[in-house]
């Protein structure tokens, strides 16, 4: 095997863990949005299907993470911050 085989190697299995793990966590984060919506509002299954299903729709109709992001501080005054590893949720105090 030639070093440009083990390149082309090396970038598929690159390209497949990243692909694994976007995967996995956005599941994840689905999964957990279900499980605070029943806990915190008691959402049924339907509920947290409607709300996953309104927060995939907001996921696919932004063109960048930065334009969600916007809009939340935009229409509700929600600022996420995850750099911010004690308030990674701030609400606008104005």
């Amino acid at each position: 095997m030639n070093q440009e085989q083990r390149r082309k190697l090396y970038e598929k299995g690159f390209k497949d863990g990243v692909d694994s793990l976007n995967k996995f966590m956005i599941e994840a984060l689905y999964g957990a949005a279900a499980l605070a919506g029943h806990r915190e509002f008691g959402f049924d299954a339907d509920q947290c299907i409607t709300l996953l299903n309104s927060m995939n729709q907001i996921v696919t109709e932004h063109f960048t993470s930065a334009d969600i992001i916007q809009e939340a501080w935009d229409e509700i005054g929600l600022h996420v911050v995850m750099n911010d590893g004690i308030e990674p949720f701030q609400k606008n105090e104005e």
